[in-house]
């Protein structure tokens, strides 16, 4: 009678499956295609105690009991419109976007100067690592990269019998160049000296500016004499072509020293050693050659010294 022209119309036909969850709970909520309906149940008992009056509403409303599980007397029900939820809900990501967009442009500052220190410590990482492991000057391997390494190799061939060798080289004629055209030119000449080397090894070969004019090569699968000299005289001939120094050409030869791993050697320095001693007995043949180091060669090479002049 509230409602013109819908007479016989209820809440049962038109929404099932709201009447149907409101007989099963007092209270909740229910969506449908039309929107959500929040719903709640008000008995008669409800009513009197939530007024605070005297009147008898259970009588009133046709009810004879005050029990709260009595049938219903009122459904209180809250339509919201599907358009509104709609409505809502795209405010609602609006303003999340704004939010998001605020925040963005307040932490992008932040973010870049964390990009910027990782970015920082990370290159400080390579550079330290570079200072550590790599030779400045002909960006080969350094002494420490070159030591750790033969300590490597030396317990492997320990451990598994796996033959190496290692060989020295020293330049001939250097300090003469380092002195009359100064370190820029040496250093070039250093670096060339560099480059061949590589270019005479195989992948498996490292070579190492041990410091100074010195250098070394770790040959790891080498146990004879014949695959040593191959390599060394394949050294020693590209040492002795002219070397571009930046101002000019030089002729700077190597004496190369050859020494092979044996379980007698005590530690990796120990071989080092032997190929040093071998170096030195090159130089003492004439310079421009290799030579293998052998038992009691110690004794011909102790009075072999650089700083005498012709010897350099």
């Amino acid at each position: 009678w509230q409602l013109p022209g819908r007479n016989g119309t209820n809440l049962q036909s038109q929404n099932p499956a709201l009447w149907k969850a409101m007989q099963t709970v007092r209270s909740g909520s229910v969506e449908t295609d039309a929107g959500v309906f929040v719903y709640d149940t008000i008995s008669c008992k409800d009513l009197q105690i939530a007024l605070a009056s005297t009147a008898d509403f259970c009588r009133l409303s046709g009810r004879t009991t005050l029990d709260a599980d009595a049938p219903t007397s009122w459904y209180l029900i809250h339509h919201i419109p599907k358009a509104d939820i709609i409505s809502s809900q795209l405010a609602m990501g609006k303003s999340l976007a704004v939010i998001l967009l605020i925040l963005t442009v307040l932490l992008m500052p932040l973010a870049w100067v964390i990009t910027q220190f990782v970015f920082r410590q990370r290159m400080r990482h390579e550079q330290l690592k570079t200072r550590a492991f790599v030779d400045v000057v002909t960006g080969l391997a350094n002494r420490n990269q070159f030591m750790d390494q033969l300590e490597v190799t030396f317990q492997m061939a320990r451990r598994f019998g796996d033959p190496f060798a290692i060989i020295f080289i020293d330049l001939d004629g250097f300090k003469q160049i380092n002195d009359a055209h100064g370190h820029d030119a040496g250093d070039a000449l250093l670096k060339e000296v560099g480059q061949r080397l590589e270019r005479s090894l195989r992948a498996i070969d490292l070579v190492a500016r041990l410091g100074g004019d010195e250098f070394t090569i770790l040959l790891p699968k080498v146990s004879q004499r014949t695959q040593a000299t191959v390599i060394a005289d394949k050294i020693v001939m590209a040492l002795s072509q002219p070397l571009w120094f930046g101002s000019g050409t030089a002729i700077v030869t190597g004496s190369v020293g050859i020494a092979f791993y044996d379980t007698e050697i005590e530690n990796s320095t120990k071989l080092l050693d032997r190929a040093d001693t071998a170096m030195y007995a090159a130089k003492l043949a004439g310079k421009n050659t290799s030579r293998f180091w052998e038992a009691g060669l110690e004794e011909h090479t102790s009075a072999y010294t650089d700083d005498d002049p012709k010897n350099t």
